[in-house]
């Protein structure tokens, strides 16, 4: 969600504990065992990626990062009816972004392109960027009916995400960067569907309404799950099978630690894994207090979500290409972890 606010700097902010090229990062954890140097350089990078596909500066101020995991509520600086958000202050030209989870990629879109092309625009297409470049999500449930719907929805002034999603990452991958900005500051945040649909035709020489009838693909996210491309590469034990024991610290390069809140993980570390047979898989994961998680790492790769913790062992369809191995570990007096690790094959795909 985005809020436009001034003041932002002058915020009484969480303690500030860790800091990086763009971001400040606060929060209230216990910071004791705090470990976000190579997190905060990941984030760095998406920051850079994300002006660089949006054909713009990198931010000039700073970017105050809040986790905040339980949002409480009556502080200044917190979200409204407590969901993520992203403010900026123009007169600082410094962002600010108050999130439940440690990375929070739809709001560090908004950290970039709101400095870039200005507070004033329309908010469908601030939302529907952000969830475009910043998340994984796929419109295929928001298809059928669409031009429809998204002309009530710009009408309503509400917006939903996904048709936001829907729309802009349409004319964004078929028409780039350029247009996208010229577009974006045609229009205000108070901008109706009139108003759409005259800047639209004349920025990008095609009838507005031929356009939306054909917008009938479903549009995926470009951001993918956290770890992916990024790091480590885990060895196959012989054909089929993978039984590995992982000790992962920080200084690792994809090891990390927010700060430690009661009941939570207070370490998580990424790995990347190749799956190079269509199959069903055993996953395993075994030490105190871890939890293991196999994500594909593209919309294409049909691969089920595994989770186990525990020593289950859990079974789940899983397809070639790369996916990443998230671990979590539980709080200790060392920024560290260390489990055991089986995937294997177990037969062909029904």
């Amino acid at each position: 969600m985005l809020v436009w606010a001034a003041g932002c700097a002058e915020q009484s902010l969480p303690p500030l504990v860790a800091s990086s090229k763009y971001i400040d990062y606060h929060t209230d954890a216990d910071p004791s065992v705090l470990c976000m140097d190579d997190f905060l350089a990941r984030e760095d990078r998406f920051v850079e990626e994300v002006a660089e596909v949006l054909g713009v500066d990198v931010p000039t101020g700073r970017i105050s990062f809040v986790w905040n995991l339980y949002m409480e509520s009556g502080e200044s600086w917190a979200c409204e009816h407590s969901v993520d958000c992203y403010r900026y202050d123009e007169g600082q030209g410094t962002g600010l972004i108050v999130s439940r989870n440690v990375s929070n990629r739809h709001e560090l879109v908004h950290a970039v392109e709101i400095p870039a092309l200005g507070a004033a625009g329309s908010k469908v297409l601030g939302e529907g960027l952000a969830e475009y470049l910043g998340s994984g999500k796929s419109t295929a449930g928001v298809v059928n009916g669409f031009p429809a719907a998204f002309e009530a929805m710009v009408a309503d002034g509400e917006v939903d995400y996904l048709l936001a999603q829907h729309f802009v990452g349409s004319i964004f991958s078929r028409e780039g960067a350029g247009k996208y900005r010229a577009f974006r500051e045609a229009l205000d945040a108070s901008a109706g569907v009139q108003q759409f649909s005259s800047a639209f035709e004349s920025i990008y020489g095609r009838s507005w309404s031929e356009a939306l009838a054909e917008m009938s693909e479903a549009v995926h996210g470009l951001a993918q799950p956290l770890g992916c491309g990024d790091g480590n590469e885990l060895e196959w034990t012989a054909d089929g099978i993978l039984d590995t024991t992982i000790a992962s610290q920080c200084g690792d390069g994809t090891f990390f630690g927010p700060g430690i809140v009661h009941g939570h993980p207070a370490f998580e570390a990424t790995f990347v894994v190749q799956i190079a047979e269509a199959g069903a898989y055993d996953f395993t994961v075994q030490g105190a207090g871890v939890e293991g998680i196999l994500n594909a790492c593209s919309f294409e790769i049909k691969s089920q979500s595994i989770g186990s913790n525990g020593g289950q062992t859990i079974q789940g369809l899983l397809y070639p290409g790369e996916h990443v191995l998230l671990l979590r570990f539980s709080a200790d007096d060392e920024a560290r972890g260390e489990a055991s690790v089986t995937i294997e094959y177990v037969s062909p795909p029904p």
